[in-house]
């Protein structure tokens, strides 16, 4: 893959669905990470649902791959009782 200002890219996530990516996405752009997303069926048809690959600059993996274990081992916040 090639991309701007970057030389090899890596996959560093497979999220479920593009929902899912864009919250990822989110996540490392958040934290100026360049993000590359492709959709692993290529399937107009299935629209949203699809998984979808997830890539960065090889360079900033490690940091891409410490925000996103992070994110998914995050504890759920109980909601206010008032």
């Amino acid at each position: 893959m090639s991309g701007p200002e970057a030389g090899d890219w890596v996959k560093v996530y497979e999220a479920r669905n593009h929902a899912e990516a864009g919250m990822v996405r989110g996540l490392l752009e958040g934290d100026d990470l360049l993000v590359m997303q492709r959709g692993r069926l290529g399937l107009p048809h299935l629209g949203s649902s699809e998984p979808v690959d997830m890539f960065v600059p090889e360079e900033q993996a490690v940091r891409a791959r410490e925000l996103i274990a992070a994110y998914l081992n995050a504890p759920l916040v109980e909601g206010s009782n008032r």
